[in-house]
Order: structure tokens, then sequence, then C-alpha cells
């Protein structure tokens, strides 16, 4: 860490990560850049080790291409729009009212499991069908385990500072300065001279801010009018994803209740409207996703022990839904003109009550259908009402089986009276291939169904009753008979809800709670919204996505699977920190809409923010940044107005340095992030330069979340670091190198403890190996095969690290890199002293060299060290580039060596396949006792009839061999080659030695002879084949040389020698 501090001060006072375009430049001009970008973090805490594994990914990508000799722009800025630090400041002064400073709270209290705030409605007591209750409501406020002040304490926050962050601003002036600390000792490659803080503390990016949402606007990207969203009523606005606690990326569901009305006059349903007026009908409100199999309806499902309610909707209309949704309705406005969030409620009543009630429903050919129970409705998932279509959907098939055969007394136990279905029968509503019609009756019979019960296998028939009836059946029943399934869900609906027989209604798709604590529900109202999914903006992002790489299919495909599916997103809300809306200063603008094009500010805020992260320095009157200022520093304009003429020369400036940056070439993120802001950011960058697609982004590189050692990362199990703890504990570059350890793909990465301990034991040997070898090594060395193939490995190492950190895979990099290499290294020390050879100083000096560069990818302040302190060089390793272009040309200029040494490593294993058959068990159970010694025999030609029939053989593999292949070889060499018929046995086993080895070997099996000479570089690397087969000694020699005859050596050939062992 010594040294770490060392070079980071160093490069701070050289400013080597700050980065300008040339003065010179012009656009057009080729130009050589880099800019890089990942999130900015959000400013409420203190940054964790999740933190640092996304900003390595942009932060290994700029150390690639600054080492290779790009202008590398990376910027950092710090994100505190948005609600959460509002909400803790509000949490923290509710504590400090009520408990005091320094709280005290009341052991009673702190033990109280309270849930999160919604409005609930409880009955008093067990209510009969026709009793009234009064509405009551219950606010319920919960507190985390920690008090916020406890909280504040824990991050490093003085005791006698906390009561001012009840202040939201205090929060911003405080932790970016805690986090631009965390990321100097991480030592981090940005150009510090370019941060900023986002919303109205800092007026340079507020005014930013204001001319993109002015820009969007005044193009028709943005709305104003009734939507759905997502909507937290203790705030009164809308929830977007970084609002929320729980529930992140959770969107709408669209159900359309299908009104299905309580006949009138029937007996079994007089107890119901004794509860209405009488100008009033009530109806059972069906959720169904799937309208258009309503004409198939025989019968309505409740939940017997569901609690319902009868609430007033508006037009003389009584619906009967759960709570859930009668809730989630008050925000939609069917709530019969109530304020919002208010139920207009009739009355209780117990789903058991509803059983064998009678009612008139859309669209089926029966004139009226029953009511009865269906145990596994769930009250929190739509109304609580579910309508039965059992020729289709095999559930329903099972259950009113139940019923109707009064399976286990289902009958005896709810009242049911089956009677009422005596001439309702399944109704055929669409045709499958292959299934045919009433496909789950035909279904369940045949796989045996039971009964409701069977609930694995009537999840597998409805998936194949839904995939295959939706995509290729066609309805044969109801108003849109004759058309394909899949076309009738929208027409359906719409089709109902002209009629008056439905209505849409929307909830989220699972619980969303929101950072002041509260459950979400979604609500209709007048809002700012971004138009996406609108058809000309959604095609031009799907262009641009076209031409973005996003480093993985993976990552491509949910890109356009996104597209196709997000629609419009709530811009404007009125809690929390942000930019006001330009032209309706009492909304904000929400804070994954503020975060999408920020990478441009990044390209002048070193200009304007003058060194502050507030902007009160900028040499700019803040009056004056408007949007005309704007439009031409980011090539919308080519006119300054008279207004900015005083700051015509920054303008020009600051727009060159735009368009040198612009547009941004790599973007890293969490892949939770796609489906909203990195998808924002493809989207809005296609709007503000829409003419300009040169400015559109290149690239996006996506990673999983961090765990570490295999956990998730959670404070309340003591499984968490934060970033300062990390670097403290095992030092800055062993973080990187566990960091780039941990993952490279979009699945979940794994910081493992064991590695950054790992990390320390290593770069602490490396530095220490390198100087040792610089001592030892010397001048002036001839050269021979071992040196040879040391070039050979450590250059095809290099090239390929430089390559994987190219494509981000800095996992696969560092694994060359400091495994790889360091092996080739170890390979040639070790030849070196079992000859008793110096090492090559130039050699060596070069692998230090080349592999000290690769290692400042990801390890900048050892790699930094070692250039400096151990190779002597005076000038930093980040002026000390990598060629590609030279790594390729030496990788091929010495490429036979690394085949050399292959052919090495196969000559090895076939001589252990020797050596295991010698050691092997005997038929009677001995087990020989290994040998210690070993005599090598090469040959170097083979016999001229064996070269031509190599020669023939190699041609043949090349056609493919088949069974003809040995019999042709063998009268080949009768008839051309001449061969004496009575050598054919010893010319049969040759044949099929060669094909065999082929096998294995492919093209090498056809080499007639090696390019090096095999006694000698077998010799300097004898020490590997007394490794592999534990011998003390081995002797390498040619044919006709040695103890052994050369009559017993026939079976040697070229690249295939054979050995002798002796105990």
């Amino acid at each position: 860490q010594t040294i770490e501090k060392k070079w980071q001060e160093i490069w701070e006072n050289s400013k080597i990560f700050e980065s300008n375009p040339p003065q010179q430049y012009k656009k057009g001009d080729e130009k050589k850049k880099f800019f890089v970008t990942f999130p900015y973090p959000y400013m409420n805490g203190r940054l964790h080790l999740g933190h640092l594994f996304t900003v390595s990914k942009s932060e290994f990508a700029a150390g690639y291409h600054k080492m290779n000799g790009y202008e590398t722009l990376f910027p950092f800025a710090f994100h505190v729009t948005g609600q959460p630090i509002c909400g803790a400041a509000k949490k923290l002064q509710a504590e400090l009212e009520k408990y005091g400073c320094p709280p005290k709270v009341p052991e009673k209290e702190e033990d109280e499991d309270i849930e999160p705030k919604k409005e609930e409605i409880k009955p008093e007591k067990e209510l009969n069908l026709g009793q009234f209750k009064a509405k009551k409501t219950k606010t319920a406020a919960k507190h985390s385990d920690k008090l916020q002040y406890q909280i504040l304490l824990d991050m490093g926050v003085p005791e006698a500072e906390i009561p001012q962050f009840v202040d939201p601003y205090k929060w911003v002036k405080f932790f970016p300065e805690f986090c631009l600390s965390d990321m100097k000792q991480f030592g981090a490659r940005v150009d510090w001279r370019r941060s900023f803080v986002t919303t109205d503390a800092n007026p340079v990016y507020d005014a930013f801010i204001k001319w993109q949402f002015n820009t969007l606007k005044k193009d028709g990207y943005i709305g104003y009018g009734p939507r759905n969203t997502i909507w937290s009523p203790i705030d009164a606005q809308p929830c977007m994803d970084h609002d929320r606690i729980t529930g992140e990326n959770v969107q709408i569901q669209e159900y359309v209740i299908v009104l299905t009305e309580l006949i009138r006059n029937h007996k079994n349903n007089s107890k119901v409207y004794e509860n209405v007026k009488p100008e009033e009908t009530v109806y059972l409100a069906c959720a169904t996703l799937r309208p258009e199999t309503m004409c198939g309806q025989t019968n309505v499902w409740i939940k017997p022990d569901g609690e319902y309610k009868l609430i007033r909707i508006g037009n003389n209309k009584v619906i009967v839904t759960g709570q859930h949704a009668a809730y989630n309705m008050a925000f939609q406005k069917y709530n019969n003109g109530k304020a919002m969030g208010e139920i207009d409620e009739v009355c209780q009543v117990m789903g058991q009550d509803l059983i064998n009630c009678m009612l008139k429903a859309p669209l089926t050919p029966y004139e009226q259908i029953p009511v009865y129970p269906l145990l596994t409705i769930s009250m929190q998932k739509g109304t609580g009402v579910v309508t039965s279509v059992p020729s289709d959907a095999p559930d329903d098939y099972a259950a009113l089986q139940d019923v109707l055969k009064n399976n286990e007394g289902i009958c005896d136990k709810y009242n049911i009276d089956t009677s009422l279905m005596k001439d309702i029968k399944p109704i055929d509503i669409i045709e499958i291939p292959e299934l045919g019609r009433s496909a789950a009756a035909r279904l369940c019979e045949e796989r045996g169904v039971k009964s409701q019960n069977d609930r694995e296998l009537l999840k597998e028939l409805k998936e194949i009753c839904y995939t295959k009836g939706f995509y290729e059946g066609v309805m044969i029943s109801g108003p849109f008979s004759g058309r394909k399934v899949q076309e009738c869900k929208v027409l359906c609906k719409q089709y109902l809800i002209d009629r008056g027989e439905a209505f849409a209604y929307g909830e989220p798709e699972s619980e969303i709670i929101s950072r002041s604590n509260c459950v979400c529900v979604v609500a209709e109202t007048e809002q700012y919204f971004m138009n996406y999914g609108e058809e000309v903006w959604k095609n031009t992002a799907k262009e641009a996505l076209k031409h973005i790489d996003c480093y993985t299919d993976e990552a491509k495909n949910q890109f356009e699977r996104i597209l196709e599916w997000l629609k419009q997103w709530a811009l404007s809300r009125t809690f929390g920190l942000g930019t006001k809306i330009p032209w309706d200063d009492k909304y904000l603008v929400e804070s994954l809409s503020d975060s999408t094009i920020y990478n441009a500010f990044y390209t002048i805020a070193n200009e304007l923010q003058n060194g502050t992260l507030y902007g009160d320095k900028c040499p700019v009157d803040i009056k004056d940044l408007d949007d005309d200022f704007f439009n031409f520093v980011f090539d919308l304009s080519t006119e300054i107005k008279p207004q900015h003429i005083k700051y015509s020369e920054l303008m020009y400036r600051i727009k060159n340095s735009f368009q040198f940056y612009y547009p941004v070439d790599l973007r890293c993120s969490g892949k939770d992030l796609i489906p909203n802001h990195l998808t924002f950011f493809i989207y809005h960058h296609c709007a503000i330069w829409s003419k300009n697609p040169e400015y559109w982004p290149k690239g996006i590189r996506t990673n999983g979340h961090l765990m570490m050692n295999e956990q998730k990362m959670a404070k309340s199990t003591g499984n968490f670091l934060t970033a300062l703890q990390a670097i403290q504990r095992y030092s800055a570059d062993a973080v990187r190198y566990a960091l780039a350890d941990a993952g490279d793909g979009n699945d979940d990465a794994n910081f493992k403890t064991e590695t950054a301990d790992q990390g320390v034991v290593k770069l602490a040997q490396l530095l220490k190996s390198d100087s040792e070898l610089m001592e030892k090594a010397v001048e002036v060395v001839e050269e021979g095969t071992k040196e040879l193939i040391f070039q050979a490995q450590f250059y095809d190492c290099a090239s390929r690290a430089n390559k994987a950190f190219e494509r981000c895979l800095f996992r696969e990099g560092m694994i060359i890199v400091m495994n790889e290499m360091v092996k080739a290294r170890e390979l040639y020390i070790k030849t070196c002293e079992q000859q008793a050879k110096p090492l090559s100083k130039n050699l060596i000096t070069q692998f230090i060299l080349i592999q000290t560069k690769l290692l400042a990818v990801c390890c900048p302040h050892i790699a930094e060290e070692i250039h400096q302190t151990i190779l002597g060089h005076s000038e930093s390793i980040f002026a000390n580039f990598i060629d590609q272009n030279e790594l390729d040309e030496q990788r091929l200029k010495f490429a036979k060596y690394l085949t050399t040494y292959d052919q090495i490593q196969a000559m090895i294993q076939r001589l252990r396949m020797r050596y295991n058959d010698v050691i092997k068990q005997k038929k009677d159970g001995q087990i020989p006792p290994k040998p210690k010694t070993g005599v090598v025999y090469v040959a170097v030609d083979f016999l001229d009839w064996q070269v031509k029939i190599i020669e023939y053989l190699s041609v043949q593999y090349q056609k493919g061999f088949d069974s003809k292949t040995v019999g042709n070889a063998r009268q080949f060499a009768l008839d051309e080659l001449k061969v004496d018929p009575k050598d054919v046995k010893k010319l049969i086993k040759f044949v099929n030695d060669v094909i065999t080895l082929s096998k294995t070997e492919k093209e090498e099996a056809f080499v007639v002879r090696m390019p090096f000479d095999e006694k000698d570089v077998y010799q300097e690397y004898s020490f590997l084949i007394c490794q592999n087969m534990t011998l003390e000694k081995v002797e390498i020699f040619r044919m006709g040389e040695g103890p052994v005859a050369s009559d017993k050596c026939v079976a040697a050939q070229p690249g295939r020698p054979i050995i002798f062992f002796d105990l």
C-alpha cells in the first residue's frame, strides 16, 4: 500500500489521466480516442464492493486503451437526483423528533414488527351478507432494523454532524467527497476535472438538463395526459425504478375486467341486491388476461374464504372485488368520483355467500351461469374473481370436474348446487392443430388429471394449451370466429369495453415498496411522460442498436426485447431532489430521465465546472447557459447568438472537445439497467442527435451482480465490504486482481476473499522475482531453442491477453498474464538451470516489460513500480504503449517454435504411454518396480517407401479416409513403390499407425521430417521427461548411437521417438 500511495501521488501531480483533445483537431479528422463511462453512483452512502466491480469494467477498459495509445477519457460524477436522499433525511428528522438526539428508542418499540404503509380495510368482526361496515384507515410506519441515525454513524459521519443530515443538501455536499477519496485510493484512472454533482445543487448541470428536456419537448418526444403509472400513495407521485426499496423493474400488469352481471330477480342473488340502490346493478368483476376466450365461459370462480367488497365505480355500477383490487381501482378513477385513493364502499361480503349466485356473462351463449368455489385463487392478484373456460383452461376443467363429481365432498362442504350446471357443457371455442377442439378437456383426460390439486401436471398442461392455443389456434366461436387467436386478444378487449361490458385495469406485477416505505399501486394521473415506444422513435433506436457492440448476444437480445415492449415512462414527480421541469416548475425530472446523455456533459464539464463539483466557479453566467448555448456546443447549431459572443472562444473550444470525444465508445453497467437506464440512453441519443447518428453510442458492456464468497452481499449477514474496507484490507491492486477474476460475463460474478489474499501474495512475488531476474540475467547469451520457445510463448500469451482485454474479458486476460506467462517464464528458467546456462537479460527484459504493460490494464500500481523501479524507465508505464501489430508480428515470427514446444509435449505424452505399459499391474497381480532411468532414441528420417506412403495418405486424408483406404494404400505401395510382397504385413501396420495417429494429431501425423534437431531439442527439455515419469536420469541418442543396437530401434520415426527403461 506504500507503493500504491506513492504512485497515486505521482500520477495526480503529473496529471497523467487528464485527457484533452488535440488543439488542431477538426470535426471529421481521423481520431484515435476512447471515451468510456459508467453510471454515476448514488450519493446516499459510501461506495461498496459492488460499485467497484461495475466501475472496474470501465476502469480496466480505460487502462487497456491508455496502454494501447488511445487518447483515453474516463470521467466520474456523483448522482443525487431522486427520492432516496430526501426519504432518508425525512426518516432521520422523524427519528430525532420522536426519540431525541441521540435517539433513545423504547425497548418494546424496537421489537415491534410493523408493516410497510398501506391503506388497509379490515372487518371489525365476521360479517354476514348484507351487513354494512364503516371504513377505517390504518396507517402504520415501518422502520428498518437500524435507525437512520445509526446508519449514518456506521458510515463514518461524525456524530455531531448527524442532525445536519435532516437537510437533503447536506448529503449532497458530504458523500461525494468520501466517494472521490475512495476512488483515488483505488487508483482510478479518472479525469477528476470533469466531475460534478447533479440536481439544482449544481446550476451548470441543472441548465444542461433543462436544455435537454426543452429540446425533447420541442421535438415531440414528451407527452402529457392521463396514463397509468406505478404510484406511491404516501408521496403522491410516480415511483420509478430507482425510487423503490423492492420491486425494481416490476411493471404494470394489465387486466381486462369483465363485468358478469348478477341477475337482479334471481332468488339466489336477492341478498346481494338488498344492499344497493334500486337503480344500481351489481357485477362480479372478473379479471382476465384472455378476453378472447370469454365466449367459452361456463361459470365464475370465487374464493370461498376470501373477503370481498361491493364498491361503486360509477354509472350505477357496483362491482364485487377483492380488497387488493378495490384499493388499486380507487387510484384509477373506478371509485364513483371520489378522491384519488378513496373507495366508495357499499359493504363487505365473504366468498362463501356468493356461491350459487347466477350471472349473465358477456359473449357466452348461456343465458345464465353459476358462481362456484375455487380454492387456489389468490386475493393478492387481480380481483379474486375468475372466469371459467374449461374447454381451454386445464385448471378450470379440473376444478369443474371436482364440483360435478363432488370430489372430497366439496359440494357438501360449500353447499354447492350442481343442478345449476345441468344444461351447461364446455364450449368449443378454439381449434388447435394437433390438439383439435377443447384442448384442456382432452389433455386432462389423456394425462390422468384427478383433481385441481394436481398442481405440477396442471401447470404443464396450462403451458401447452396457452402456447399452442394463443399462437397456433383459430377462434371457432364468438364475434371473431375464423380469425387467429393472437389477433383477437386486443380486438375482443376493445369490443367488450365499447359495449360497456368490461374495463381496463392495472396493478403492479408484484409488490413494490417505495423509498418512503409505502406499498405502491397503479394510478391514473395527468402527467408528463417520455413517449418511448412511439413507432418512429422506436425504429430509430432499433437502428442505433444494430450498430452498438453489446459484447454478448445475450445482452443484444435483451435490448431488442426491451425496445419491443417499453412504452411511455413517467417523467415528472414532486418529491425528491432534481432539476425542475423548465416549462412547469412544480414538477421535477425523475432520476432515470436526467441521467441519459450526461456523457456529453463530461466532454465540456472541465471547462464549465472549473474545478468544482457544484459549478460555483463557472466562467459563464448561469443565465447565459440557455438552449442556444448548448445547441451550439453540442453541434445542433452553427450560430453563436449575440448574448454569447463574449464566450465565443470558450464555446468553440468546448464544442471541439465534444466533437472529438463523442460518441461514447463504451458504456459499462449492470445488466439490471438494460430495461430502463441503458435503453433510455439509446433512446435519448437518438432523439437529441436524430440528424447526427455519428454521435450515437458505439458500445454497451453489461455485467451481473457481485456476490462475495458465493453469497449475496448483505450488511445484515456481515458478508459485505465497503470499497474502503476492501482496499485497506487487501490493497488496491489485490482488490483489482480479485475483481478481474470475479467474472467476465452477464452471470452474477463472485468476489473471493481468498483470491484477494492470493493477489497480495502473487503481486508481491512478481515484484520480488522480477527484481531477482534482472540481477541474475546476463547481457550476451547465445540463443538456442529454449530462448526461441520462450519468445514464442510469451509473445503468443501477450497477443492473446491484449485481445481479451480489448473485448473486456479481463478475467481471461489476467489468467494469461498471471498464470500462462509465469509458466512460460518458469519453464525458461528451469531449462537454463538444467543446462547450467545463464538467463538472457535481453529476453528477460523483453518479457518483464511486456508482462508489466499488460498487468497495468488491471493492476497499475505494481506495474508502475516494476516499470520504473525495476526496469529503470524514467517515464510512466502509461507513456510506454502496447503495439498489438508488433505483438502479432512477433507472434507470427516465432510461431513455429510454439509448434516445436507442442511437439515436445506430444513426444513426452507418447513416451508416457510406454512408461504406463511398463509399470502397469501384471496379470498375476504383481506390480513391477518403477524404472529409474530412460534412454530415448530418435529417428532422423523415414525410409523412402514410408515417406511416399505418408505423402499418399496425406492426400487421402484431405479427401477423407474410408474403409478402402488401407487396401488402396497397400495396392499403391505394391504397384507404384514396388514394395516387396513379403513386407506387406509391415506395410499394413505402418499405414494403420499413421491413420490412427491422424485421429489425434490431425495434419501433424503426415510430417516426414521434423523442423528441428530432435536430439538437441529433447536434450534441452530432458528434465520434463524426467518430471513426467519420475525418472532420475534420461539420455537422448540418435538411431545408431548409444548402447542399443539400431535393429532394436526400428519403431522410432521422426517426431515419434522410442524409450527404453532401466531399473
